[in-house]
């Protein structure tokens, strides 16, 4: 009988997403468009559902975004180390920096329409602004712990931060 036939090649391993910095958070705008923000001032953007992402340049910054929040079909918030604030008015493709007069890392926003937004972060760190973030004033803390979270029900009355140590103000 003839020799048994060599067995296939392997297959080629598939392929790897590319590596880079870490993806933190993600907004939505609606109707198949999503940024995401990540380390090292990671920007990415799709319109598509998440089939195709697009790379954009959050103004060069090098701190590590952790979150981000939508406010309209073109606004969004990004923030992250040493009191970074990002503002896009074009759905990510472009970046301001904010000042947000603190260095203490940034870990959470939210906003309630284009003019009202708060940021928390470490040391009990809440800002608010009430002009679209041209300028963020520091408010009242009920904690020195790092304040991940904040959120706003029916308007500007009923707002929430959660901390570490299971804390809710």
């Amino acid at each position: 009988p003839p020799p048994p036939s060599p067995p296939p090649p392997p297959s080629p391993p598939p392929p790897q997403p590319p590596l880079g910095p870490s993806i933190n958070a993600v907004a939505t705008f609606g109707s198949g468009r999503a940024l995401v923000v990540g380390d090292y001032g990671k920007v990415m953007y799709t319109d598509t559902s998440g089939q195709i992402w697009h790379t954009y340049d959050s103004t060069h910054s090098e701190a590590h975004l952790v979150a981000a929040t939508s406010v309209t079909d073109e606004i969004a918030y990004a923030v992250g180390d040493f009191g970074t604030i990002l503002k896009t008015s074009d759905h990510g493709m472009n970046w301001e920096h904010q000042v947000s007069g603190t260095e203490f890392d940034l870990l959470g926003v939210y906003f309630t329409d284009t003019r009202y937004g708060w940021a928390v972060g470490k040391n009990g760190t809440i800002l608010n602004t009430i002009n679209g973030g041209d300028t963020w004033n520091s408010q009242k803390s009920c904690t020195h712990e790092d304040i991940h979270g904040i959120a706003f029900l029916g308007g500007l009355r009923e707002g929430w931060a959660v901390a570490d140590g299971s804390k809710i103000c």
